[in-house]
């Protein structure tokens, strides 16, 4: 599918990026020394990642692969091996057709919705709007960067969170508050659900196609 060939694509270019910054950053003695743009002054990200395994966290975003029946490496952390397991796995990729709907529904609902509407979606103040409307991406490829961005969002958030506190701690250094906790573990019961349903109606398919080719057999002799 040429959509997921340009999504995995841009998933090695991100994952290079973050490399090349791990790289430059084993140059400087300290964060403020090549990270000075506002933006991440204000976010203070090169401090929260300060001496943490960017490889690690890259792979902690990167989307669940094709094989069902593989772990996901993440990567080493004082001498032992990280993986996010399959059944983490299973789910995420749930996750990803899910995300994949919700994109396509709120484009769909965006396109529906009027100009005057979208720009005050786009204001700051409730008194005005904002004389321009928000607007769909009109370029494909920003769509894909847009698209994959969330959903490298999802995977980190995820298996973030069902790694090990001290792990969570020391690698990531990211904390959950309650009702984030409470969201997240809804979330993943839904998931299960999902995950259920779809095992039955794959077993259901099979059985129906394992009755299929009895009977023609039967029809045979």
């Amino acid at each position: 599918d040429i959509f997921f060939a340009q999504e995995a694509t841009e998933d090695q270019r991100l994952l290079a990026q973050v490399q090349e910054i791990q790289r430059a950053s084993q140059k400087h003695s300290c964060p403020e020394d090549n990270e000075t743009t506002p933006w991440l002054k204000q976010t203070r990200w090169p401090d929260l990642f300060q001496d943490r395994p960017l490889d690690i966290i890259a792979a902690t975003a990167q989307r669940p692969g094709s094989a069902v029946n593989e772990d996901h490496y993440l990567g080493h952390w004082q001498g032992k091996l990280l993986v996010s397991p399959l059944e983490n796995e299973a789910k995420l990729r749930i996750l990803m057709r899910a995300a994949d709907q919700v994109f396509t529904q709120a484009e769909a609902m965006l396109s529906r919705t009027s100009y005057q509407l979208r720009c005050w979606l786009k204001s700051y103040h409730k008194g005005s709007f904002y004389p321009k409307a928000i607007t769909l991406l009109l370029a494909k490829s920003s769509q894909i960067s847009y698209f994959t961005v969330w959903k490298q969002f999802l995977c980190n958030i995820f298996r973030v969170f069902v790694c090990e506190p001290l792990q969570r701690k020391q690698i990531y250094n990211l904390k959950f508050h309650a009702k984030e906790v409470k969201m997240t573990k809804h979330i993943l019961s839904l998931v299960q659900e999902l995950e259920g349903k779809e095992l039955e109606d794959q077993e259901s398919n099979n059985e129906a196609i394992e009755s299929g080719e009895s009977e023609e057999e039967e029809s045979d002799d």
